[in-house]
Formats: C-alpha cells, sequence, structure tokens
C-alpha cells in the first residue's frame, strides 16, 4: 500500500471527502522540536539519566609533578553539531504481507520484519549571547522525514525541504526575549520526532491531530516571577498538505499562543498551546495550488494541553490532552477529535529505565447538506510498555511491546496477513537502538 503522507494531511483528506460522500480508507495519517524550557524548546526534555559510575582513580608514582594550579580551558566552538542516528526492528504479530509497511497505527516505526532506519538526525546551530544573532539548522533523513511532510516522494512543494527539518535564524536581547523565524519543529504534541526526547519509542495516537511543523516567527519572552514564558507564534499553516507551509500561506496567516509554567520547587511543568486559522483545500483534502482553485475553505482550532509530574528525581508522572475542530466554512461539515496520552517513566539505575502509557485518538464528523445526511465516528487507543537499557553514555537500546485497538477498521485500521481488508487490532515487538552524538 501507499504510504500515508503526513499526520495531517489525510485527516483532511478524509474530513473534505466524507463531505463530499466520496468514502476513504483512512481518516488518519502520520509525525514532531527542541526541548520545552527554552525559546526554541517545543516538546518536554526526557527525564536526566543518573550519570554512570566512575572508574576508581589509581594514584600515580610519587615522583609525578604537581598538576598546575590552573588548567586552561578551550573556547567553546562557535558552531555545534550535534544529532542521533536510530534503526529499528519491528515483528507485527499478525504478519502483514506485502508492502513491508503497517497501513495504521505507526507514525515513524511503519516497517514489519525488516531493518529500517528510522531517522539520521544532525543539529548544526550556533546559540546566541544575549543580544546577540543565532541560528539552527537540523538535516533528517530516513523515514521520520518522510513521513514528516505530506507527498515525501513527489519532488514537488513540501517535500522539497523535507531534509531540512528545521532551519531558522534567531535573536536572543539581553531580558531573554527571543525571536525565531524560519521552520521548526512544532509546538504542538508531546511526543516528537527526535527519539532521544521521548519516553517510548513509538509515539501516541494523540499525535495524529497535530503538525509535524511550522513555518513562520515565534516570539518568546520568559518571566522571572512566576516562573512563566509567554510565546506568540504566527506561521503560515496548522494545517499540511503537499503545498502548503513554507512556501505558501493559503492566503492567511495562522496563530499560536503558548505558555510554559514550571512551580518553583520544579516539581509540576504545565504548558498549554491554542492555535486557531484558515485552512485553504480542496475536495482532494489538499493545497489548490496543483489540483484545481481553493479558497479559505475551513476554519481550524488546534488546542493542546501538557501537565508534566517530577513526583522523584527516578519517576516522572506525565498527560496531554489534545483538541482539534474543523469547520467547513460553506457549512458543508464539522469534524472534532480528541487525543489523550498517559505517561509513567522510572529510572531505574544508572543504566535501566521502564516507561508506560497509554493514549486514544476519537474522530466525529458531521456531514451536512441543510440536514444531516452522514455520520461518521470512531475510536482508536494503544498501550505501550518500553523497557529501556543505556549501554553507554552515548548508545541506548529500546525493547517495547504496543498493543492498537479500532473500533472502526474501515476508517482506522490495522494489516493482518494477507487479508486486503483492514482489521480492528494489532501486536507488535519492536526492538531498536539509538546512537547519539
Amino acid at each position: 500500500m501507499q504510504q500515508r503522507p503526513s499526520r495531517l494531511a489525510p485527516y483532511a483528506a478524509g474530513l473534505v471527502l466524507t463531505g463530499l460522500g466520496i468514502s476513504h480508507p483512512s481518516l488518519v495519517g502520520a509525525q514532531t522540536s527542541t526541548p520545552a524550557t527554552t525559546p526554541t524548546v517545543t516538546t518536554p526534555t526526557a527525564p536526566a539519566t543518573p550519570a554512570m559510575a566512575a572508574p576508581p582513580t589509581v594514584a600515580g608514582p610519587s615522583s609525578a609533578p604537581p598538576a598546575p594550579k590552573e588548567t586552561p580551558v578551550a573556547p567553546a566552538p562557535y558552531i555545534n553539531v550535534t544529532g542521533e542516528i536510530d534503526g529499528y526492528y519491528q515483528y507485527q504479530f499478525s504478519d502483514p504481507k506485502g508492502t513491508g509497511i503497517l497501513r495504521g497505527g505507526r507514525i515513524y516505526a511503519i516497517r514489519h520484519d525488516t531493518p529500517a532506519v528510522r531517522l539520521a538526525w544532525a543539529d548544526i546551530y550556533h546559540t546566541p549571547a544575549p543580544g546577540g544573532f543565532g541560528f539552527k539548522v537540523s538535516l533528517a533523513t530516513g523515514d521520520a522525514a518522510d513521513r514528516d511532510v505530506p507527498a515525501a516522494q513527489s519532488g514537488v512543494g513540501e517535500s522539497r525541504y523535507k531534509h531540512l527539518a528545521q532551519f531558522y535564524g534567531t535573536y536572543t536581547a539581553a531580558n531573554g526575549f527571543t525571536v525565531d523565524i524560519g521552520k521548526y519543529l512544532s509546538p504542538y504534541g508531546y511526543d516528537t520526532t527526535e527519539t532521544t526526547l521521548n519516553y517510548n519509542y513509538t509515539l501516541t495516537d494523540a499525535t495524529y491531530l497535530v503538525p509535524n511543523y511550522v513555518f513562520g516567527a515565534r516570539a518568546t519572552y520568559p518571566f522571572k516571577s512566576p516562573n512563566l514564558a509567554a510565546s506568540v507564534y504566527v506561521v503560515n499553516s496548522l494545517e499540511e498538505a503537499p503545498n502548503l507551509g513554507v512556501e505558501d500561506d493559503g492566503n492567511n496567516h495562522d496563530v499560536i499562543l503558548r505558555l510554559n509554567y514550571t512551580t518553583p520547587d520544579g516539581k509540576f511543568n504545565y504548558i498549554p498551546a491554542y492555535g486557531f486559522g484558515r485552512a485553504k483545500l480542496t475536495a482532494s483534502g489538499l493545497d489548490g495550488a496543483d489540483v484545481a482553485p481553493a479558497k479559505g475553505n475551513e476554519d481550524l482550532v488546534l488546542f493542546d494541553n501538557w501537565l508534566t509530574y517530577h513526583a522523584t528525581r527516578a519517576i516522572t508522572i506525565a498527560g496531554e490532552y489534545v483538541y482539534r475542530k474543523d469547520d467547513n466554512r460553506g457549512g458543508n461539515y464539522n469534524r472534532k477529535g480528541d487525543g489523550y496520552g498517559a505517561y509513567y517513566r522510572q529510572q531505574l539505575d544508572s543504566r535501566n529505565a521502564i516507561a508506560l502509557r497509554y493514549s486514544a485518538l476519537t474522530s466525529h464528523t458531521d456531514v451536512i447538506g441543510g440536514a444531516p445526511l452522514s455520520t461518521t465516528s470512531f475510536r482508536a487507543d494503544e498501550y505501550t510498555a518500553t523497557y529501556e537499557y543505556r549501554a553507554a553514555a552515548n548508545f541506548l537500546t529500546r525493547t517495547e511491546f504496543r498493543h492498537d485497538h479500532s473500533n472502526d477498521a474501515s476508517a482506522f485500521g490495522f494489516d493482518s496477513g494477507s487479508n486486503p481488508a483492514p482489521v480492528g487490532s494489532q501486536d507488535a515487538l519492536i526492538v531498536a537502538g539509538i546512537f547519539t552524538y
């Protein structure tokens, strides 16, 4: 089967096709950021891993010369390079045949019974001093890079930027006020593209409702008391389509308002993000530049909430709620989606950790033509258990079992054996290795 181009594009496509009375095999598609405690952070930073014990110090010969009183410190490099390389093997117990790609329920870990590269990622950046300028460029390849843009193999529109996951310039004032302009990973979604920032290996069902990235400007001001940062985003689009995002704003600009509050003791962190705007879609759910004339025909509201509680130095509990509403301005349809996520992570020791998660996605669409003509609703949820082993400071493995279920396989279903029709549940085992540098 052909791969879904992104998380949001099929969501919009299914919405508009349903509004025209056209059936569609999948109403939802495939996910994205930097840490959330600074102006450029958009996802929660993974809990710190306790340092591994250092080897015992062996005393040198008594005749060794004394160490100098001061050791020269090398100047910090102007340009820094960091990143990760992430590969995995997944076995889905229903053993789908043919494509080697799971039809539903996976955003990035999409391959069955074959080794795969999920992501190779490199951050090239300069962090500005107060009152100075900086930049960040994030290069990406692998299945995750393809899934983060609509029509990834088309070679036109947004697909031309798929290997440039981020590129933006930054100005930071002396008081901490920061402005970023360019493309950056979405401020929505508790899980993100970069594996090491997530508690589990796969992503939640809730992330199907949010964009992978946005393009535009964001301004962030940190308040010292209370411990609060406020951000305003003006972006080309909250929607995703093959020709809507980096280059085209759909004749509209969308707005996101975001707060980041941490209690003085550092135990609680709450991040709400409220966005609104207007999409330019056609009957195919795509931007009209290469399909047919289109206009601003859909109003969109997207509200995301994160709450993180650090119960102890080793235990983190978190939750997410996403609300999305799409309304056709012609009155032909309306659609509402809700996403939920609940997380538990415990660092057992310096090398071992476990993470448990439950997430769900609900969608309800009314197609209207003077009177209700049809209604489509479905609910999907998943249960995930992950064991993490840090073999070295820059290498970790994750072993994960995940169970998915959907009450409507025709709207959100899964491959099974050679059966062409999707089924309502699947179980999978994933083994992954993540190298960081």
